[in-house]
């Protein structure tokens, strides 16, 4: 979102019903150059920085409705003769993988990726996260593709009582596959989505006075006036 305020040509501007843009976006826009253009420098900022050997590119609860609504995108399609819309996305991730992988960058996608059967390189890992995920890690480590796993520790979903025995009860290796398939398991991936999370517990512990934007709310650590020895 904030690289299409600064290039609004990223984004994929939506229409509505009578073919006029109704001033909201989508998805980024891959048939355009500038995209490939801005992406090619964003990343090879973000590989200059981090030196993690793994970039996780997304690609997970992607709507079609925007691209299907762009006239440039219209066109894409029809020069290419495509009707199925999920091949924008095919395209997209392609140029993006071998964008990355010119990096001497390995990636992650969501189980999306995987799920909607669209091509990927050898080396991708899928990243699953849905419920189910016992099915879906045999079906992507049976397809000869890593597979991390989310699913067992989002750890915004707050629950009452010792929530965090769970998290060691959970094995990315135990579902019904071969030995082979096991060991296509590169481990598990820990996700915090800030919706019901509030970053004051984490302030307030480092001796910053902090509270939510939008209210009071409530503090495990409480702040006290009082700077905790460094």
């Amino acid at each position: 979102k904030l690289g299409g305020r600064g290039i609004p040509e990223l984004l994929t501007a939506c229409y509505d019903s009578s073919g006029k843009p109704d001033g909201t976006y989508g998805p980024i826009n891959p048939v355009v150059n500038t995209t490939w253009e801005y992406l090619g420098t964003f990343f090879k900022e973000v590989a200059g920085v981090f030196p993690d050997p793994y970039l996780h590119l997304g690609g997970d609860e992607v709507s079609f409705s925007c691209w299907e609504s762009n006239p440039v995108i219209q066109q894409w399609m029809k020069d290419h003769g495509y009707t199925d819309y999920s091949k924008v996305e095919q395209y997209h991730e392609t140029t993006l993988l071998d964008l990355v992988a010119r990096l001497n960058k390995q990636y992650i996608v969501w189980q999306e990726i995987f799920d909607n059967g669209l091509e990927v390189l050898p080396n991708t890992v899928i990243d699953v996260w849905k419920k189910g995920w016992e099915d879906e890690m045999k079906r992507v480590t049976a397809s000869g593709l890593h597979a991390i796993l989310s699913t067992c520790w989002y750890l915004n979903d707050i629950s009452y009582g010792a929530d965090w025995t769970k998290y060691y009860q959970c094995d990315p290796q135990n579902f019904n596959g071969t030995k082979e398939e096991q060991e296509l398991v590169v481990g598990g991936h820990c996700c915090l989505w800030g919706e019901f999370v509030d970053s004051t517990n984490f302030l307030t512990r480092r001796g910053i006075p902090a509270e939510p934007p939008d209210g009071p709310s409530f503090c495990t650590t409480e702040w006290n006036g009082i700077t905790p020895p460094s």
